[in-house]
């Protein structure tokens, strides 16, 4: 009797330890598979290849702020800077992106990102082998990056710093961030926020693809449409390129006409209008059209209940412009006024530099009377005196009292030049072995300013559009090949290359390099410039904003001589090492 209890004890513990161990593994496959879904990287898209994925829905009295910018330009390794102006209140819900160019999904790299005071933990950039939740990568290495920024949000001014390194190509496309808000001024929104990264491509720019993607939609679901009284539609693309047709609806209703992902710097953040074509269940559709990529990453939907009045009316009062500087981020504060007897929201300011849009920023609400600040941010391009005008609502989007009113007077500024030129050498390549004494030197440069000046070892070189060439002579043994370039606000680049001269003495080649075939016993047709600077007292290393390039050692330094004088250091040292 007691045999037959031990062993009906051990069936039962048996049984026991079965259901635990098959629980555990259905347990842990489970996790697995939810994990893998979430944000495994997938060529036509994550998560999902035609549509992008729900992630917030709900009602607030106050607002809903969609904001970013501002295209592909800061380069691996350099600090990507984005700045929002929050209006105070109570801040429920706020997300982060960083959109980043991989440039093939076979490279590796890093995002180290930092918002306000709070630095995220270095992320991981997988590329094909990324499963990460926080990242979706998709296409050849097209990453949409996702952080929680609820808890270190702020009224006021907010500022993103985003940094690459690795094998990846590291160029940032944007920072974007979605912050939902209280305020008791407000209007009363719903909102429906939806992300992912979708990859809609043709069959490659090679052409060898073997199928397209050609679609992705997003569904709005709930919308109460008996109350609504205005809807906003707020969509952001990487990768579309300028000129080729893509197309977006809402409810089969085109928006922006046959190319809306057409910026310069494959990111747009555009909102639109969409209150006529509501429907209680809503869709906006994606096509990609004649683009070969595009990937829609971000559709914002709010939709205001309540009466809408049209006796808004937008004024600028006072446009605040700081110093301006080329190579970095310039800081304008626009102080926006609702001059009319009811309340304005749901619309954008644009700064205009010679007609030419190049910064914008989004207001939510602004009630009858009251006076608000945003805060465009602006990286200018080019120095000298400029047209600056800034423009409330400059997408009509917002029914006024007067629609001619919502522009400042145009103001003159001067923008500093910043910005050292950016030089490269071409010809010869580093430790290079020439067999003459005298070598053509020659290389790119770009510049926006014409009053440029390039030195090689103190010879003043030739200019020819954005290419110049000098000829130097060499010595027997190593050369040390420097190339100084100045702009006319004394930025300075410095370039350099280390050669070896085995020349026999029975060899002068002038153009042992190759060359640019540029004739320089003929400088009329050349564009030289004008400067009359001789090579006798030339100072291309005179200014404090310099800049340097690896081409061989690299070296920065504002001194006059520092190239000489760290290629003597280096020279010495190579001798004492030899001795």
């Amino acid at each position: 009797m007691l045999k037959t209890q031990i062993n009906i004890k051990k069936i039962i513990n048996s049984k026991i330890i079965q259901h635990i161990s098959l629980f555990t593994i259905i347990v842990v496959v489970l996790i697995f598979f939810i994990h893998t879904a979430a944000a495994d990287y997938d060529f036509d898209g994550v998560p999902h290849t035609d549509q992008l994925k729900k992630v917030e829905h709900g009602s607030v009295k106050g607002g809903v702020i969609v904001d970013g910018g501002h295209g592909l330009a800061v380069a691996k390794g350099r600090p990507y800077e984005q700045v929002f102006s929050i209006p105070d209140g109570n801040i429920t819900f706020s997300r982060l992106y960083v959109g980043v160019w991989g440039g093939t999904e076979k490279k590796t790299g890093t995002l180290q990102t930092t918002f306000n005071d709070h630095e995220f933990d270095t992320l991981d950039l997988k590329g094909d082998k990324d499963t990460n939740p926080e990242v979706y990568c998709s296409g050849h290495g097209v990453y949409w990056v996702v952080y929680d920024t609820l808890n270190y949000m702020q009224s006021g001014t907010n500022k993103a710093v985003a940094r690459t390194s690795g094998e990846i190509d590291g160029r940032v496309y944007c920072i974007t961030l979605v912050t939902v808000y209280e305020d008791d001024n407000g209007e009363n929104v719903d909102y429906w926020i939806n992300e992912g990264n979708p990859n809609l491509h043709g069959l490659g720019w090679s052409g060898d693809l073997g199928s397209t993607n050609d679609e992705a939609y997003v569904k709005f679901s709930g919308i109460n449409v008996n109350e609504a009284s205005a809807a906003r539609l707020t969509v952001a693309y990487l990768c579309g390129t300028e000129d080729l047709d893509d197309y977006l609806y809402f409810n089969d209703n085109k928006l922006n006409g046959d190319d809306v992902a057409a910026s310069r710097d494959y990111f747009n953040l555009l909102t639109f209008d969409v209150s006529e074509y509501l429907d209680k269940s809503s869709e906006a559709l994606f096509e990609r059209g004649d683009e070969d990529y595009v990937h829609p990453v971000l559709a914002v939907l709010t939709v205001y209940t309540g009466e809408l009045k049209e006796e808004s009316d937008l004024v600028i009062q006072q446009v605040t412009i700081p110093e301006l500087y080329t190579d970095e981020d310039n800081i304008i504060t626009v102080d926006i006024e609702n001059i009319g007897t009811s309340n304005a929201f749901g619309f954008s300011a644009a700064l205009y530099c010679d007609e030419k849009m190049v910064s914008k920023g989004e207001i939510s609400t602004i009630t009858e009377g009251q006076n608000r600040s945003v805060n465009l941010t602006w990286n200018p391009v080019y120095s000298g005196h400029h047209i600056l005008r800034v423009m409330a609502d400059y997408t009509d989007l917002v029914p006024e009292l007067r629609e001619t009113n919502n522009n400042n007077t145009p103001l003159s500024v001067n923008i500093i030049d910043n910005t050292p030129p950016n030089i490269t050498i071409s010809s010869p390549v580093y430790n290079q072995v020439i067999t003459s004494d005298v070598i053509t030197v020659e290389g790119d440069i770009e510049e926006t300013d014409n009053n440029i000046t390039v030195c090689v070892n103190d010879i003043e070189a030739v200019l020819s559009g954005n290419k110049w060439s000098a000829q130097v002579e060499l010595e027997q043994g190593m050369n040390w090949i420097i190339v100084d370039a100045k702009d006319g606000a004394n930025n300075t680049a410095t370039r350099f290359v280390i050669v070896s001269c085995e020349y026999d003495g029975t060899i002068h080649n002038a153009s042992s390099s190759g060359g640019l075939g540029i004739d320089l016993n003929n400088n009329s047709n050349m564009g030289i410039n004008s400067s009359t600077s001789s090579s006798t007292n030339l100072s291309c290393n005179s200014s404090a904003n310099s800049s340097a390039d690896v081409q061989g050692p690299l070296f920065t330094s504002p001194f006059i001589g520092a190239g000489s004088l760290i290629g003597l250091i280096l020279i010495i040292y190579l001798i004492r090492r030899l001795t």
